[in-house]
């Protein structure tokens, strides 16, 4: 119960709190497209899209999701006020960084990262695996 108020007063607090905001979803062979939504046949969608998964982000953070069985969120920082995506892509230069950019400083793994989705069957916690996920949405329509 505490996770699941603590996730949403953050979330709320990115998408409530900041006037400026920004998403950030692209194909890795096409970082010009920005999209809304995404498909893949195979479901492997973690390899391809641009930054592992989708990405919202204000002007003093940003987070992604990644789209693998991992499904962790992740922390990009700031360090000036500003949207960056669009620019960095998530992983600004070296250049950039001396401007004063953000940067990806979490390394997400099995215990580190700022956490991670699980669903509930009613009884128990479930991970949730995008691939499954798009795949049961996909043939539900």
């Amino acid at each position: 119960m505490k996770l699941s108020f603590m996730a949403a007063l953050l979330f709320g607090g990115i998408c409530f709190a900041q006037n400026n905001t920004d998403t950030s979803l692209y194909m890795k062979a096409d970082k010009i497209s920005y999209l809304t939504d995404i498909g893949s046949e195979s479901g492997d969608l973690y390899n391809t899209i641009g930054h592992h998964g989708p990405a919202v982000e204000n002007e003093w953070m940003a987070l992604r999701i990644y789209f693998s069985d991992k499904v962790a969120i992740d922390v990009y920082n700031k360090a000036k006020k500003g949207l960056e995506l669009k620019a960095a892509h998530w992983y600004p230069t070296p250049a950039q960084q001396k401007e004063g950019w953000g940067a990806d400083y979490y390394k997400v793994a099995s215990t580190v990262g700022l956490g991670g989705v699980k669903l509930w069957d009613g009884e128990k916690l479930v991970s949730l695996n995008p691939v499954t996920l798009y795949r049961c949405l996909g043939n539900a329509s």
